[in-house]
């Protein structure tokens, strides 16, 4: 899974299905959807032993600027493609613990639209905007 993440932006597109559209076809909105629901997986299954890494989904070097470049660059194409439910939805569950990502009870956190800018910094680890914002 880890392999498709970093891979996502230069995925070719499954030809096996091309007629088959419910809706129009929007690639920001299909690339973040497939992204989110690829880290989604992936932290769901991790164990506490082996716990997953920003730095880890995007091949980066523990405390690298280009890997925490690469991770604000995905959470900004969820926060654009995703329709505003699953935005918020993605904002309720996912959280970032330092550089390691974890599964938030959905019964904890509600996250509503006012809220998801202060959340989506503390995901994104930008301390400077998370401190700016209520």
């Amino acid at each position: 899974m880890i392999k498709l993440f970093q891979q996502s932006h230069r995925r070719v597109n499954a030809e096996e299905y091309d007629r088959y559209r419910p809706i129009p076809l929007d690639r920001l909105r299909q690339l973040a959807a497939y992204t989110s629901n690829l880290v989604l997986l992936r932290v769901a299954i991790a164990t506490e032993s082996k716990p997953v890494s920003i730095n880890q989904l995007t091949d980066g070097v523990s405390g690298n600027e280009f890997s925490q470049r690469e991770w604000r660059i995905f959470v900004n194409l969820w926060r654009a493609g995703l329709e505003l439910d699953g935005w918020l939805a993605m904002l309720s569950i996912l959280s970032r613990n330092g550089e390691i990502l974890e599964l938030t009870s959905t019964a904890t956190i509600r996250v509503t639209s006012t809220d998801a800018d202060y959340i989506q910094s503390k995901l994104e680890g930008d301390n400077v905007a998370e401190s700016r914002l209520p």
